[in-house]
């Protein structure tokens, strides 16, 4: 049971991360690159559907890799995850180590004579490394392609994702892939403060249940040229969805 919801609980993060690094591409290409290292704390809470009430915590550490072309980013979450069993409405917690996603990002695949349009391609691919017992993952890997298109308006920018999720299906539960769609707007404050809006939709990854979709709003300020702070809110707007989560980050940025 947890490992299904698995799929879905930890996406606002996760879309996050990968908006912050298409959105944003490095400035330092020329020295060959920027390292950096996200450290980041997610709560989300919901019954997905479901008649158990699940709480969960995500604590991811990304490695990130940008040239001004392309990033290489690989996740490694520490997942926590209390429910109530509702037979006996005693509490359990299950923790350990989450999957490991690895993503690579091609920035400009299109871009626009004037630069107001940009398209870029990433590729992630979510490695079984989480305890398939102890049910924090589903013990196979998962893949997933998307397409964001950007359209820049001064200060803000419009963006879509268009993606499809091949997911792992392990022996005796059936699993579907299915599609991913995102719309959003960033807006940038000031040279150092961004906004952002999003509506999420994700088909189910269960055999005739009802899709995902959620609200985000995530606020990010850059302390200076290394140090960046983000938080996020979530709204679940289904009944498959969580009902809600919050999360926050800090991003140290190594220049090249």
């Amino acid at each position: 049971m947890i490992a299904r919801r698995r799929i879905a609980a930890f996406l606002p993060a996760a879309v996050l991360a990968t908006v912050a690094v298409a959105g944003a591409p490095a400035t330092a290409a020329a020295q060959g690159g920027d390292l950096s290292v996200r450290v980041g704390f997610d709560q989300t809470s919901g019954d997905y559907g479901g008649t158990t009430e699940f709480d969960d915590r995500y604590m991811p550490v990304t490695l990130l890799y940008q040239t001004q072309r392309m990033a290489f980013r690989a996740t490694v979450p520490y997942l926590e995850v209390e429910f109530v069993d509702p037979v006996d409405s005693s509490t359990y917690t299950e923790s350990g180590l989450g999957d490991v996603v690895l993503g690579l990002t091609f920035y400009d695949v299109f871009e626009s004579s004037n630069g107001r349009l940009a398209f870029d391609l990433t590729g992630k691919v979510e490695l079984p490394t989480a305890d398939e017992d102890k049910g924090l993952g589903n013990g196979e890997p998962d893949y997933s392609l998307q397409a964001d298109l950007y359209k820049h308006l001064g200060k803000g920018s419009l963006v879509g994702t268009l993606g499809y999720k091949v997911r792992g299906e392990p022996t005796g539960v059936a699993i579907e892939d299915g599609w991913l769609v995102s719309v959003g707007g960033l807006y940038r404050f000031s040279t150092r403060t961004q906004g952002s809006v999003w509506l999420d939709y994700r088909e189910s990854s269960v055999p005739g249940g009802e899709s995902i979709r959620e609200a985000m709003a995530s606020l990010s300020r850059d302390l200076d040229d290394r140090w960046r702070v983000q938080g996020y809110l979530v709204r679940g707007l289904s009944d498959a969805s969580l009902d809600w989560g919050a999360g926050f980050s800090v991003r140290r940025v190594f220049k090249g």
